[in-house]
């Protein structure tokens, strides 16, 4: 779950507010016909991420707010993940690792071995 109130206190910071449609402009698409990504694409990546990583955004009115700032952050985070800079995980899988981790040294550890 997300903490919108950290999100919103983040977005705070980075200066105004600019909605999905013009944040979309900012950002170049190399396919269809706009050449910009769409609104749509960023309310998406604000609601259900890309690859594990989110874009920072509130609801504003009926849409959805975000920064150039948050927008940039964004394209950085999902370079470094393309690129396997940084690993990208949901915390189920984080939290599912973390017990098979556990649980295989405490069979090294029933069987002798220190760990």
């Amino acid at each position: 779950m997300r903490n919108w109130q950290l999100i919103a206190e983040r977005l705070e910071r980075d200066g105004p507010l600019i909605s999905t449609c013009e944040a979309a402009k900012l950002i170049p698409n190399h396919r269809g016909r706009r050449n910009h990504a769409s609104s749509h694409a960023l309310n998406r990546w604000i609601t259900a991420g890309k690859g594990g990583v989110f874009l920072d955004g509130i609801k504003a009115g009926r849409g959805w707010a975000t920064t150039k700032q948050a927008v940039l952050r964004f394209l950085v985070a999902c370079s470094e993940a393309e690129a396997g800079k940084q690993q990208m995980i949901t915390p189920e899988e984080l939290h599912d690792r973390e017990r098979r981790m556990r649980e295989a040294k405490a069979r090294l550890r029933a069987a002798g071995v220190k760990c």
